[in-house]
């Protein structure tokens, strides 16, 4: 999400932000969320505001899943 000089990334997989000055540092080097947590949490709410707003689909954790034990094989007519 942008927001003037701010871009918010969220990572859904483990919940977690990172937040970027985009006109101080252009490159995306330098991450802000703990440095400047007024202004992610206003964004946090406006990422959160627009994607109900526009009813979007959100990833759900499978609890089912289970990864393939390494060391298996694999049949090359599913690959």
């Amino acid at each position: 999400m942008r927001d003037g000089q701010w871009k918010l990334i969220h990572h859904f997989e483990d919940d977690q932000y990172e937040l970027f000055d985009l006109e101080n540092r252009v490159s995306e080097t330098h991450e802000l969320a703990q440095a400047q947590p007024q202004v992610l949490n206003r964004l946090r709410e406006g990422l959160s505001q627009w994607l109900t707003e526009i009813d979007a689909l959100m990833p759900r954790s499978n609890a089912n899943w289970q990864p393939d034990p390494l060391g298996k094989d694999i049949d090359s007519a599913e690959v």
